[in-house]
């Protein structure tokens, strides 16, 4: 009997360390949409980031469909994490962030080239469906690390 009160014990343990690190590695990455518009809302821009703060809603990435590069998406993850880490729980607000050029993204590693280039891909394969007020374009959804 103390031997069983000693596994169940155990298995509550487990269970208890599994769920924690679920949650860490839910922390360290966020649902984000990924779309390809016709028009951002300035002339010049490369992207646009938007954060909503319904933790339900992914946050967006907007790119240019005509012009849009990996190196454009890159930045903009870039400054998607960096906004992250400044503002992690974004409380009652709803950010726009505007990437007007690639140098943030100098120091991008090679993985993160190589992800965005598949992503940028697979968004470029989906289906025309609305883009919100941005009208008709192609977007996907994509689980981005946020540190790093």
């Amino acid at each position: 009997m103390k031997s069983r009160t000693v596994v169940l014990g155990l298995l509550a343990v487990a269970v208890l360390f599994v769920g924690t690190v679920v949650q860490a590695q839910a922390a360290r990455s966020r649902q984000v949409a990924v779309a390809l518009v016709d028009t951002l809302t300035q002339p010049g821009l490369r992207a646009e980031i938007l954060r909503f703060s319904d933790q339900n809603r992914p946050d967006v990435i907007l790119l240019r469909r005509d012009a849009a590069t990996a190196e454009d998406l890159v930045a903009a993850i870039a400054s998607y994490r960096a906004s992250v880490a400044r503002t992690p729980s974004r409380p009652g607000i709803i950010g726009r962030i505007a990437i007007t050029s690639a140098s943030v993204n100098a120091t991008a590693t090679r993985e993160l080239r190589a992800a965005a280039a598949v992503m940028l891909a697979k968004v470029r394969r989906a289906p025309l469906a609305r883009v919100g007020n941005y009208g008709q374009g192609r977007w996907s959804t994509f689980e981005v690390r946020v540190d790093g």
